[in-house]
């Protein structure tokens, strides 16, 4: 990612859930949940933060700054997509940069499971050479 995001690795506390419909005039309060595998308490913390021109409460476990880095991030890629195409609707706009997030998460996805193949497939080859070596020093 260009910008640092958050270690949220599973996929299910990977996404912000709406506490409640905000009403007209309200601010919408939003839970991110825990990069640690406990759910979100009460005694979490409360960050403010502006999405493509919209004010959010974001409360939770997770670090002040990673939750405006994730804002920050989806604040661009919404932006990225008005650029595009202008004159969608706001919904439309978080639809487009949602899909291109997740896009980025998939080929990122991908991308590691390689690593770990390659990584798995190394150490294979290490094991045998040392296995090889060592059946040669007891003859």
């Amino acid at each position: 990612m260009a910008v640092e995001g958050p270690q949220l690795t599973a996929p299910e506390r990977s996404h912000v859930r709406a506490q409640r419909q905000p009403r007209q005039g309200d601010t919408p309060r939003l839970s991110l949940p825990s990069s640690e595998s406990r759910p979100t308490t009460s005694g979490g913390s409360r960050v403010r933060v502006r999405i493509f021109s919209q004010e959010f409460v974001v409360r939770g476990n997770t670090e002040p700054e990673v939750v405006r880095k994730v804002a920050e991030y989806v604040d661009g890629k919404m932006r990225e997509a008005n650029q595009a195409t202008p004159r969608l609707s706001t919904e439309r706009v978080a639809i487009l940069a949602a899909m291109k997030i997740a896009g980025e998460l998939m080929q990122l996805r991908g991308a590691h499971q390689q690593l770990q193949s390659d990584i798995a497939d190394a150490v294979r080859r290490v094991e045998e050479i040392l296995e090889q070596q060592l059946e040669g020093q007891e003859e």
